[in-house]
């Protein structure tokens, strides 16, 4: 499979533009369209890119929770949701390779987070959460690439959409399907993912 390579200009690195998707066994990868060689992108690069894309798109930053190294939350009325949604996005602290445990027990952890910071407001009486654990991991496994490609979390008013993000290809591994049920908050989910998550 070829890589999907992406440009190291800052100006292009930073925008919200579409991205392009390759399959890579079990999960979609996704980074962003360039014309050179893939960017030369570290830890500090990837986490500063995020927070301005969570910034510009309405998020407020947030003290991360423990295994986290960055947290931020969004709250907006939507109608179509029938009531406030706060969307909380959080990245680990991870180094090196991970299995589907860590990122099903990271996910487990911020979408308590999330809980713990929302609103008053109950969660079914008009109240939901969309939650984003980003999973930072060295090389990802095949296990958990094929986990990450499939894994579908189910909770009460709250979506839970874990994203790999690979450090050797700088990529995103995450759910490679839309459920018949939620089909539509799905892949809003996952377009909100690839803008905000993906590697420059």
């Amino acid at each position: 499979m070829d890589e999907i390579r992406c440009s190291s200009n800052p100006g292009v690195a930073d925008s919200l533009r579409p991205l392009g998707n390759a399959f890579r066994g079990g999960g979609w990868s996704s980074s962003a369209h360039g014309c050179g060689s893939v960017a030369v992108v570290d830890d500090r690069a990837y986490l500063e890119t995020v927070r301005d894309r969570l910034s510009r798109a309405g998020f407020r930053d947030e003290s991360p929770p423990p295994a986290a190294v960055l947290s931020a939350r969004r709250r907006e009325v939507k109608l179509t949701r029938f009531g406030l949604v706060e969307t909380v996005v959080a990245v680990s602290d991870r180094s090196g390779s991970s299995e589907p445990d860590d990122l099903r027990l990271f996910g487990a952890d911020i979408v308590q987070f999330a809980k713990d910071g929302k609103s008053g407001i109950p969660l079914g009486l008009g109240s939901s959460l969309v939650v984003y654990p980003v999973l930072l991991v060295d090389e990802a496994s095949s296990e958990l690439r094929q986990f990450a490609g499939s894994y579908t979390p189910k909770h009460w008013c709250v979506m839970e959409f874990p994203v790999v993000v690979e450090r050797s290809t700088w990529s995103l591994v995450m759910l490679d399907h839309v459920p018949l049920w939620g089909a539509a908050y799905f892949r809003k989910t996952r377009r909100d993912a690839q803008e905000l998550l993906a590697p420059t």
